[in-house]
């Protein structure tokens, strides 16, 4: 028996008529019939279409690769897979300001007028990001900004 690879591939030995078996090991699942057979994850959270042949709500289908993130997350078929980051605007004005004074912007006009989730905020860095209208509309920071707003807004004064 072959020894399976560490990410997820489609080596020489993989094979079609073997598939019930190959696209069972990483070595094998990014072969065109291992990704085609696997079912696509909708959320069923509505979407604005990329495209005209894009879906209608937020997915992660099989032909969603890592590897093309850059093209394929903007896509409403992918931007479900765990590889795309969260972006959006919420439309929502930016509060910002109004809870948290003068750290929530740390040069003027480097910012956005409403709440988005850019593709660079990341909790690891909520502390920092989620004082950015830029990010404030991460799912991650309306919790920290409901906890920590308060307490960042008390020592401006």
């Amino acid at each position: 028996r072959r020894s399976d690879a560490d990410t997820e591939q489609c080596f020489g030995w993989c094979s079609e008529q073997h598939a019930a078996d190959h696209c069972t090991h990483c070595a094998c699942k990014s072969c065109p019939y291992c990704r085609a057979a696997q079912p696509s994850t909708d959320t069923g959270i509505p979407c604005p279409p990329f495209a005209e042949d894009d879906a209608e709500t937020m997915r992660c289908d099989p032909f969603c690769k890592e590897s093309h993130q850059l093209e394929h997350c903007d896509r409403c078929q992918c931007k479900a897979c765990s590889f795309c980051p969260e972006r959006r605007d919420t439309g929502r004005p930016c509060k910002l300001p109004s809870l948290i004074g003068s750290l929530a912007h740390a040069q003027p006009g480097e910012d956005t007028e409403t709440e988005r989730c850019e593709p660079f905020c990341t909790l690891a860095y909520a502390a920092d990001h989620c004082r950015m209208c830029k990010c404030a509309g991460c799912s991650f920071c309306e919790h920290f900004l409901a906890t920590a707003a308060p307490l960042l807004a008390s020592s401006t004064s």
